[in-house]
């Protein structure tokens, strides 16, 4: 017996707020609590948080056309923002250890570059740095989609 797309779109709607207390307002509450307490011990607990949820969010938005289509796809992301933001797990904790900290160590000199650069407000700059990146972005993309990945885009001094 299948279930009703009105069940389906009310668990969507359920999923999505619950995503949404976990991902956003008890973190958010949390560290509000945490910057006003002495200790500093929680500050670190989420400071990790919101760099792990943010690095999270970067690969969903990236991916999120693939993501949606996996069943259960919610309820897995539902339970890993829980792990994540549970002071009883520190599941941020062990991310941010086992694979978001190397990740960023290794992009650390390109980010603190783009950043300069935008700090400046070089946008050609910015465009020559996270070209290569979006290159590699759309290469991937194309191959784990079967599509072929669009052209570079010239650089527009070389036209000329």
């Amino acid at each position: 017996r299948a279930v009703p797309p009105t069940t389906i779109t009310m668990i969507e709607a359920i999923l999505r707020l619950y995503t949404f207390f976990l991902g956003f307002a008890y973190p958010g509450y949390a560290s509000y609590k945490a910057i006003e307490s002495a200790s500093k011990s929680d500050d670190t607990q989420w400071l990790t948080y919101w760099v792990v949820y943010a690095f999270l969010l970067i690969g969903e938005s990236l991916s999120e056309y693939m993501l949606v289509w996996i069943p259960g796809y919610r309820y897995v992301k539902c339970a890993l923002i829980f792990w994540l933001a549970s002071p009883r797990f520190k599941g941020a904790a062990v991310l941010y250890d086992k694979v978001v900290k190397d990740a960023l160590k290794k992009a650390e000199p390109h980010v603190d570059k783009i950043c300069a650069l935008v700090a400046k407000g070089d946008v050609g700059g910015v465009r020559k740095e996270v070209g290569p990146a979006l290159e590699a972005v759309k290469g991937l993309t194309a191959s784990l989609t079967g599509k072929k990945a669009a052209p570079p885009v010239a650089d527009e001094k070389k036209a000329e």
